[in-house]
């Protein structure tokens, strides 16, 4: 039954049925909401910035499953908070956020933070919607959630506050959204994605964000198959590191040659070459997503499967003939594989001076528990860390993801660790990354956050650092001040560790993970060292593709068009 209440406290219970955490900044034109979910379930985190908020609610979303939720007030704070919903919509992670906007009497009179918050959300998001009146506000709520689950991006509900103050009626039976429509994969595609992979000799699985859903179903395809899997930041943990098949090592040579590339809810974008025919001339494409879009992005693939990854894979793994991929091959591949990470793990225990990333790698993981979320962040210091840093299950790897949008450490960090208190967090970041969000280190000793944040500190934007010297011939506005990062988190109430070499290198971080609370350990590293993204080419942002390799197939194959 229909029952009256003010705007806001209709919005304040629908949020706490969407969600145990919200995260927001308060701010005039939503403090009719905050100040009814106080009253409510709901637990509210207030951060420094919105950016912040949105960022934190996307790692709850990451590391639950669930819906992420954040609040942030009209004008500056919604258009603070854009970098936060680009980067959630890029990454396809379902985060809802509410704000505000000027009583309805002021619309288009100049108000203050009078802005358009929907123009400006449109393209970023799967829902954007406005609340008119208060009896709509829930429906408007449950809707753009469930779209939000349903479509793994983000969708913003903004209300007037004095629809938030004026008084309505709301169908509190109306149930609100606990995760996506359950859409099932076609039959007939997987009859032909069968076909096709039964008929290949080098076939391989790309697994993508849209698989975390469906870890224990992918394995069980992966020990049937016998074939390569590549992780990708989205995905790690899927597939564990030690599984015989998980090859990131040899990612390069498992591109260059299978014939045919399954794809498990992961999008053709710039991490695969946009699926171009020049990198990828005679490869066939098995595709599964549950976003339609995303079936038709840069190349149709030669099947596409529409439906959740835990749908479609049980029904591949029924209709393959056991083993599908050459055996001489994926011994190869394997070899290769491992070849390279012994000699990645020696360099994670290499103790010259000054310190290598990859040894501070080494020193986080060997601290590591059993179930660590490890949050990577920054140019250089994700590089690194991206390749040397493994997950022990879904959900437990975050980094910036497709959009590069350096500054998640902190409140990723945060988010996973209030989401996921049993566990430890661990946030490897640049000393450049760290200075986005610095100012939540608060935040975590606020909340008593259980995060360690490794900071490796070059005094520089070193990714942009290297390509200005090896392309423009000059350093310019790269260099940073050489900033004692423990003293600033010592400053704001955290413990902070200085590492002086690698002497104390393992015993601070191992001292950081242990503790409770939020703990920064400063760690110098040398400046001088070549990340594998800016050895690629990827700062230059080549004008065809993302790496230089890529780049020059891509110009040979439309010189010859």
């Amino acid at each position: 039954m229909a029952t009256t209440h003010t705007g806001a406290r209709i919005a304040a219970r629908t949020l706490s049925e969407l969600t145990e955490r919200v995260y927001g900044l308060c701010g005039g034109h939503v403090q009719p909401i905050w100040d009814e979910i106080a009253d409510t379930d709901a637990d509210l985190v207030d951060v420094r910035d919105e950016r912040a908020a949105v960022h934190a609610a996307h790692a709850h979303a990451e590391v639950t499953g669930e819906l992420g939720v954040a609040m942030v007030t009209a004008g500056p704070g919604f258009t603070n908070a854009v970098t936060g919903i680009a980067n959630a919509h890029t990454s396809g992670v379902p985060v809802l956020v509410v704000t505000g906007r000027p009583p309805i009497p002021q619309f288009d009179r100049g108000a203050l933070q009078g802005t358009p918050h929907r123009a400006i959300a449109d393209a970023i998001t799967v829902a954007d919607r406005t609340a008119f009146e208060p009896d709509r506000i829930r429906d408007h709520l449950v809707e753009a959630a469930g779209a939000a689950l349903d479509e793994r991006a983000p969708a913003v509900v903004e209300v007037p506050t004095d629809v938030l103050r004026d008084v309505g009626r709301a169908n509190f039976q109306r149930p609100v959204p606990t995760g996506p429509h359950d859409t099932s994969a076609d039959g007939d595609a997987l009859d032909r994605a069968a076909t096709i992979l039964n008929e290949a000799e080098r076939p391989a699985v790309v697994l993508g964000r849209g698989a975390r859903a469906a870890a224990a179903e992918v394995r069980s395809f992966v020990a049937a198959a016998q074939l390569p899997v590549l992780t990708t930041a989205g995905s790690k943990g899927v597939v564990s590191g030690s599984n015989e098949y998980c090859v990131p090592g040899a990612r390069g040579d498992v591109m260059a040659q299978a014939d045919t590339l399954l794809l498990l809810g992961k999008r053709m974008d710039f991490t695969l070459g946009y699926a171009s025919p020049a990198v990828f001339e005679d490869t066939a494409f098995i595709q599964v997503d549950v976003d339609s879009g995303a079936l038709r992005k840069n190349r149709t693939p030669d099947v596409a499967i529409k439906g959740t990854v835990a749908s479609a894979v049980p029904g591949l793994e029924a209709r393959i003939d056991g083993p599908v991929a050459s055996a001489t091959w994926v011994e190869e591949v394997r070899d290769t594989h491992a070849e390279r990470a012994r000699r990645l793990a020696d360099r994670k225990r290499a103790d010259a001076e000054p310190l290598h990333p990859y040894r501070v790698c080494g020193a986080i993981e060997r601290a590591l528990g059993d179930d660590t979320v490890i949050v990577c962040d920054g140019g250089d210091a994700l590089s690194f860390g991206r390749v040397a840093l493994a997950a022990s299950g879904p959900g437990r790897y975050l980094d910036p993801g497709p959009l590069g949008c350096l500054g998640v450490g902190v409140p990723f960090a945060i988010g996973a660790s209030l989401a996921r208190p049993e566990a430890d967090v661990v946030c490897f970041t640049g000393d450049g990354s760290l200075g986005f969000n610095l100012a939540d280190i608060e935040t975590a000793v606020r909340e008593d956050a259980d995060v360690a944040i490794v900071v490796a500190n070059n005094a520089g934007w070193n990714i942009e650092r290297y390509d200005q010297v090896e392309n423009y011939g000059r350093e310019v506005g790269v260099r940073l001040e050489n900033v004692a990062y423990d003293e600033v988190a010592e400053a704001m109430g955290a413990r902070g560790l200085s590492v002086s070499g690698v002497a104390d290198l393992d015993r601070a971080v191992e001292t950081a993970i242990d503790r409770d609370g939020p703990v920064v350990v400063d760690v110098p590293v040398d400046p001088d060292v070549v990340s594998p993204d800016a050895a690629n080419g990827l700062a230059r942002v080549p004008d065809y593709q993302p790496l230089d390799l890529w780049d020059r197939l891509e110009r040979e194959y439309r010189a010859a068009k």
